[in-house]
């Protein structure tokens, strides 16, 4: 695919963002030049871009990496919620 394959093709995949994408408290506000952007109840921002990467891209690397991200996030957010936990019971325990 050449570059003016992949911008067409990018424009075809904001089209279908644009008229796709719904979820409660989000609104279609326009295009930017990164893409198509919505809005949420609080006036945040998002823009929703689509990316063209070039045909030597680790895609299966990149995959892998976001899991090992996420899975280490969930494993911070677990420990933090339990220590949490624990100083609740302690504190409720000291206070009986």
């Amino acid at each position: 695919m050449n570059q003016a394959e992949k911008r067409e093709f990018r424009a075809e995949v904001l089209d279908v963002v644009e008229k796709n994408v719904e979820m409660e408290g989000l609104e279609f506000v326009g295009r930017t030049s990164q893409g198509v952007a919505f809005k949420n109840e609080d006036g945040d921002v998002f823009v929703i871009s689509a990316i063209a990467k070039k045909e030597d891209f680790d895609l299966e690397g990149a995959i892998q990496k976001e899991e090992e991200r996420i899975a280490k996030t969930k494993e911070k957010e677990r420990e933090k919620a339990e220590k949490k936990a624990k100083r609740e019971k302690k504190a409720e325990e000291e206070g009986e």
